[in-house]
């Protein structure tokens, strides 16, 4: 059995999409912990009641004061027996998600912490979305959803944490660790230190690659000086406890296990768009001066652009000709021209390519 657990504070409005989507998606829930962290909006108790007279799963629980979210998230812990998943209120969860999510610990079992692919949670963002003026990131969470359950091969990829926006926590995981540490304050960073937790007592922690679950994000905490602060000293003692974490990213981040859906996602939705394309090509820095810098990009254009292209994020080329993102992780000089090739085939597929040009 699986439990659910949301900690709340105030956005009403994220938070009707977030309980629209998650009762209408998941039936495998035994209950669902609706934790109010003392919200000051008034329209927030009447949406809790709602959704508790709507669902007999649904179990609402007010705080008196507000704790924040870390000790909200341990609250919700010790209100469960069962596994959990701590889910962030300003998600909309997809058809399916839970049980794909239990289908991936099952084929797994040593995994003990599970996130689903999204559009802002970092390692499990698909770059594509998380891009902006993307215009998969304007699609309705579903419509990626069924994209991805059609496109992805499940490989189910180990990565080097869970992103607490949506997180399967097994209770053989709680029981060893206990829940997040007090010392990370309101929250930030509190999953990344549970995540090297579990992986030094040999748990794995796994991105569930078949299934996606929108995130707004920062739509309670905001974005504040306050904030910004206390997301960096909760980065620096992350840094100062775990000195190996970030190896562990860059070396996700350099294999990039989710590239092959991202492409396939690109080539599928992009088919039967119209307009002319863009196709952007990084790849690392070469060995040698004459670059002078970090990376170096190959630009296909239209044969509409005639003036030099010097922002690709600049409103009117969105607007005009689509832009697909590629990474090439070629590091050996000599296979870099036939590597581009290569790729730049396969997209050619999509149609519409028209001249090359190079840029430094």
């Amino acid at each position: 059995m699986v439990d659910i657990i949301v900690p709340i504070y105030n956005a009403p409005l994220e938070l009707d999409g977030c309980l629209t989507a998650l009762l209408k998606y998941t039936p495998e829930a035994n209950q669902i912990f609706l934790i109010d962290d003392a919200s000051e909006n008034s329209e927030i108790p009447n949406r809790l009641r709602s959704a508790q007279s709507e669902d007999s799963r649904v179990v609402v629980v007010k705080h008196g004061e507000n704790r924040g979210f870390l000790q909200t998230a341990n609250h919700g812990f010790s209100l469960s027996n069962n596994d959990v998943v701590l889910l962030n209120s300003d998600t909309r969860v997809t058809s399916g998600w839970l049980g794909k999510l239990l289908q991936c610990k099952a084929r797994h079992p040593k995994t003990h912490l599970i996130s689903p692919l999204s559009n802002y949670a970092d390692p499990v963002a698909l770059k594509v979305l998380n891009a902006k003026n993307s215009p998969l990131a304007e699609k309705c969470p579903e419509t990626i959803a069924a994209l991805i359950h059609n496109l992805s091969d499940r490989q189910y990829p180990p990565i080097p944490t869970a992103n607490g926006f949506c997180c399967l926590v097994t209770r053989d995981a709680l029981r060893c660790i206990g829940g997040f540490d007090p010392l990370f304050s309101r929250g930030y960073c509190e999953e990344v230190d549970f995540s090297q937790k579990a992986i030094h007592l040999g748990f794995e922690i796994r991105c569930c690659d078949d299934t996606y679950v929108f995130h707004k994000g920062s739509a309670s905490f905001g974005n504040s000086e306050e904030i910004q602060r206390l997301r960096k000293n909760n980065e620096e003692t992350i840094h100062l406890r775990w000195p190996q974490y970030l190896h562990r990213v860059k070396a996700f981040f350099h294999k990039n296990p989710l590239r092959p859906l991202e492409e396939r996602l690109i080539t599928d939705y992009f088919a039967t768009d119209p307009r002319p394309s863009v196709l952007h090509v990084r790849h690392p820095r070469l060995a040698h001066a004459a670059l002078g810098e970090n990376q170096r990009h190959t630009i296909i254009l239209p044969q509409a652009c005639v003036d030099p292209i010097i922002d690709l994020e600049s409103e009117w080329l969105t607007k005009s000709v689509r832009i697909v993102r590629m990474y090439l992780d070629v590091w050996n000089h000599q296979r870099l021209d036939n590597e581009i090739r290569e790729r730049v085939g396969e997209f050619s597929s999509m149609g519409n390519y028209h001249d090359v040009r190079w840029a430094c």
